[in-house]
């Protein structure tokens, strides 16, 4: 570990140099060092004053030196990895203050480190990950928001720095938050990755968006960890609490077959990845996937689907049915089983095996359809000693899986009866509004559905069940993986409405190219939920918990279903990142509202690509300062001239990692290295009037016009974009005549009224009018 830290040392010091605090912490970094079998050891190293900020680093890669060896002491194995961390921001308050501050955050999502004066040494320093990993700001399931768990606190404490240092907890306690940057080291792979800095995606490592070959490396990891999960008996290890490496004592037969589904779905793609290596990327790990490890995983799916079937699954007359562990009938746990069983028939072909599935199939199908009512819906359990109705209902899900079973298993063996038991529940679903609950599993089956049955009703269900969801899907604060799954299904629909240009109306009203960002974005963001070796090290038992998938606010749980939806949604993702197959009505609605294209931008502004997008790029704005952000602008680096506005380098860099499609730079081999498009051009202040300009000729929405200096105005922030005075209008009407051109941007409404009544200087024009500038 020595060896690979002096190897990188210069890096970790060009990363520090580049943001680090000035403050109370400045001297300090924090080391955790770990073997993989058991919870890291972390520790301070104390620095005299302005020794970091040294040009020669050797002195303190000789005192990290030092700690490592003092650290692997506690472990018997040889360590393998190794984290440095530094302070880059710094919030000063008290003991009192400190609840107020964490009840700001959900439980598990307050992404601070917290350090208390030292007795025997200047600071108490414990890091984000390492509260987190010790449940030390959680406070139980039935609490929503983060607090305080004194206990585990103080045992951490105590643990770490020895109760001699226990601060005394009066509310004047000075306590001070803090964030940091870091680098994280894997001998294993002789790698040296960069921490990221964004607040949702701290303690793991800064990544680009997702690729067709880092999607399938998640793929490949987390298929080989849901395979481990399965014991000598068949059964899967149900799952556990990693902070202390607490089993979850229940077990659930349901998603035991849900399980087994997904990681079908990820060892086909395993399968068909295998003959080619370079379809894979493999910077988390040096795992390979060989045939034997394949084969592997087959016998253990296998070991797993004889239990299930010997032991969770009974014949009643014509039908069989899935027995929960409380002897409960789940309608789809039925569902699920087929849903594994037809994707098994489908990777391995015919055999006596297959048919004996089929045929279980067919009797778990009966089961289903022997649950359908008159109406169409479905009940959803029942007793499993007398079939009586327990409940009508319990769960929307059910209805979704019991029709995609029914789909799935119509499509391999063309029986009429589960088509038809699905058309009948498919006119329950309509009637009853099941697109308001925007189910993963509802998007699934229609998605199948509309492969036999295309009807526009089906499509228009498909729509709906997504639309005034978007926003919901992009933004949502936890990983949320089932959105991904709805979004996938949505996907492969898109591409089938494109064989159907009499029902491309269902899409009125409809976003199309504002579905494909939220779904690129929740895509991404699932990589927030990902163990990661940087992220397991802290917790109770690493290799139990590593390449597995979490949900953070559940106390960091990693259960079978967990990973089943995670893996579910990648290894449809990866589909979408291979194939780079979008539906017409993207590509019609870009090309209709879009501008923004590589040779549209470097004609506007003059500009010539030093770095060249590729085939199909385009931008979806521009951002200038950072409120304005989204993912999909080109951001305007600072000019070389420039001592403020704009955007600095450290702010470029990391809109880059948040989805920034571009550059505009007038300095364009400083950000040659960013991984993204970089257009080089004279002046940025120009340049982004110039842009401006290029929007307005796209632009199909109404308009302020001033009569007296006769101009359009956007509706908007009010913000005034001339070079010519830089200022931030409060309403269009300070907007002089002398200004060649003000573009605004959204707050006014279209009827006119958020104007002001009696002035008649401003009239809403319903369609822009040519240019006039």
């Amino acid at each position: 570990m020595n060896q690979l830290l002096q190897t990188h040392l210069p890096k970790i010091h060009a990363l520090y140099k580049q943001q680090h605090s000035l403050q109370s912490l400045k001297d300090i970094l924090l080391i955790s060092l770990g073997n993989g079998e058991k919870r890291a050891k972390s520790a301070s190293v104390f620095f005299d004053a302005n020794e970091l900020q040294a040009d020669d680093w050797q002195a303190v890669g000789e005192k990290i030196s030092q700690k490592i060896t003092a650290l692997s002491r506690h472990f018997d194995e040889p360590v393998c990895w190794l984290k440095v961390e530094w302070v880059v921001s710094e919030q000063h308050t008290t003991w009192g203050n400190l609840p107020n501050e964490l009840a700001k955050y959900k439980r598990n999502y307050f992404r601070s480190g917290i350090a208390f004066r030292g007795i025997t040494s200047p600071y108490l320093m414990a890091t984000e990950m390492e509260l987190n990993s010790h449940a030390a700001l959680y406070q139980g399931a039935d609490k929503a928001l983060a607090g305080i768990n004194q206990a585990n606190l103080e045992k951490y404490i105590k643990a770490r720095f020895s109760s001699k240092q226990m601060p005394q907890f009066a509310d004047g306690l000075p306590v001070i938050t803090f964030t940091t940057a870091g680098v994280f080291l894997d001998t294993s792979t002789q790698t040296c990755v960069p921490l990221s800095t964004l607040p949702r995606q701290h303690g793991r490592r800064r990544l680009a968006d997702l690729n067709a070959g880092q999607t399938a490396e998640l793929i490949a990891l987390s298929t080989q960890y849901l395979s481990r999960q399965i014991k000598a008996d068949g059964l899967f290890d149900y799952g556990s609490f990693p902070c202390f490496d607490k089993p979850i004592p229940t077990y659930n037969t349901l998603r035991h077959a849900s399980s087994l589904y997904a990681l079908l779905e990820g060892l086909e793609l395993c399968q068909n990845l295998q003959n080619k290596p370079h379809a894979i990327s493999h910077t988390i790990s040096n795992s390979r996937l060989q045939t034997a490890d394949l084969a592997n995983i087959r016998q253990q799916v296998e070991q797993s689907l004889d239990y299930f079937i010997a032991h969770f699954v009974k014949d009643y007359d014509d039908k069989s049915y899935v027995l929960e562990i409380n002897n409960e009938i789940k309608l789809g746990a039925n569902a699920v089983a087929i849903l594994a069983m037809v994707k098994y028939v489908q990777i391995f072909g015919k055999s006596d095996r297959s048919l004996s599935l089929l045929a279980l199939c067919e009797r778990l199908a009966n089961g289903i359809v022997a649950m359908q009512t008159a109406d169409g819906g479905f009940v959803h359990i029942l007793d499993g000693e007398t079939l009586a109705v327990k409940e009508k209902t319990r769960t929307i899900y059910y209805d979704g899986e019991a029709a995609f079973g029914l789909m799935r298993l119509y499509g391999e063996t063309q029986d009429p009866r589960w088509l038809a038991c699905v058309e009948k529940a498919f006119d329950f679903f309509i009637a009853n509004h099941h697109e308001k609950a925007h189910d993963h599993w509802l998007s699934y089956c229609s998605n199948e559905l509309i492969r036999y049955k295309p009807e526009r009703r089906y499509f228009q269900f498909a729509v709906d069940n997504v639309k005034g969801y978007l926003n919901f899907i992009q933004n949502r604060l936890t990983t949320f993986p089932t959105l991904l799954e709805l979004c996938m299904a949505f996907h492969k629909m898109l591409l089938k409405l494109d064989e159907f240009p009499e029902h491309q109306d269902v899409l009125k009203g409809f976003d199309v190219p504002a579905f494909y960002r939220a779904l690129h974005t929740r895509a991404n963001y699932l990589v927030n939920g990902f163990f990661f070796p940087e992220m397991a090290m802290h917790f109770a038992n690493p290799r139990r918990i590593l390449h597995g998938f979490f949900i953070r606010h559940h106390a960091f749980r990693v259960r079978i279903d967990d990973v089943e939806h995670y893996l579910s949604g990648y290894v449809h993702y990866h589909e979408l990142l291979s194939s780079n197959r979008y539906p017409k009505s993207l590509t019609d609605a870009e090309a209709k509202d879009n501008a923004f294209t590589a040779e549209n931008l470097a004609i506007a502004t003059a500009g010539k690509w030093h770095i060249a997008p590729k085939a199909n790029w385009r931008a979806t704005g521009l951002s200038i300062f950072p409120k304005s952000f989204v993912k999909g602008h080109i951001v305007v680096a600072r000019g070389k001239a420039m001592s403020t506005g704009y955007l600095p380098f450290a702010a470029v860099k990391s809109f880059v990692l948040k989805g920034a499609s571009a550059i505009i730079t007038d300095e364009p081999e400083k950000y040659e290295n960013l991984g993204v498009p970089v257009l080089a051009v004279n002046n940025v202040r120009q340049a982004t009037l110039d842009v401006a300009r290029l929007a307005r000729t796209a632009y199909q929405g109404g308009v302020w016009r001033n009569r007296q200096c006769r101009q359009n105005h956007h509706r908007g922030n009010a913000v005034c974009r001339l070079r010519q005075c830089g200022q931030n209008h409060p309403n269009p009407r300070q907007c002089q005549p002398a200004h060649r051109h003000c573009v605004e941007y959204g707050r006014y409404g279209t009827d006119g009224k958020t104007l002001g009544a009696g002035n008649g200087d401003w009239q809403y024009v319903a369609q822009q009018p040519a240019c006039q500038a």
